[in-house]
């Protein structure tokens, strides 16, 4: 999972849902939660946004590599900033679609993620929800509900808790937690349909994963 810290949190909710589009599961926090997010998310690249407080970045930039001498790191910096960091400097002083590029191309090819089309024997999930199959049989997804089989795609075995799928589902708007139980079961209603087992399951405590022999 990418982690994508800044003091900004809901323009990079957006950023977000562009970089699942590509294949990326990411998750937004702030500052303040940097460190137990990176321990707690399964941590597999990070992008810091220091366009508004470099020394700060510059300093959370250095505990992470301390503690994770591997981890890739990408940060966003002002344009004519000279930062002290051993990351990754991504200049923001272009176009937006530009530095999604960038972006996307850090997280391609220093992150490893390259996942347009997830495929097993019994699920498809191609970037277009409507070229979803389940057991060679298509599923009629909407967008949110083809957002969350990817998660959940990308996160297996681990399970995905409500409130990482309302953050990437719901970017914009205070959703609750609700919303996400019904698309679950949207989702396992029409899977019914095709195999009788549940597609996703609740594991009490921790969240949501595909049923085991899915991946």
């Amino acid at each position: 999972m990418m982690l994508l810290i800044t003091e900004r949190t809901a323009s990079f909710g957006r950023l977000a849902v562009r970089f699942h589009e590509s294949g990326i599961f990411s998750f937004v926090c702030h500052f303040d939660n940097a460190l137990f997010y990176c321990e707690e998310k399964d941590t597999g690249g990070v992008i810091i946004d220091c366009r508004y407080d470099l020394p700060r970045g510059e300093a959370l930039c250095e505990i992470l590599r301390d503690r994770y001498p591997d981890l890739p790191i990408a940060a966003l910096v002002p344009e004519n900033a000279i930062p002290n960091m051993p990351a990754t400097r991504i200049v923001v002083d272009c176009e937006k679609e530009t530095l999604y590029e960038e972006l996307l191309d850090f997280c391609t090819h220093a992150c490893g993620w390259n996942a347009t089309r997830l495929s097993t024997y019994e699920l498809l999930l191609d970037k277009d929800p409507l070229q979803t199959r389940y057991m060679g049989y298509p599923l009629q997804l909407s967008d949110r509900q083809h957002v969350i089989l990817r998660c959940l795609f990308y996160r297996m075995p681990k399970p995905t808790s409500a409130d990482d799928l309302l953050s990437l589902c719901y970017p914009d708007a205070p959703v609750r937690v609700e919303n996400i139980r019904v698309q679950i079961a949207r989702i396992n209603q029409q899977a019914y349909e095709i195999d009788p087992r549940p597609l996703i399951v609740h594991i009490r405590n921790q969240g949501y994963r595909l049923r085991q022999g899915i991946v």
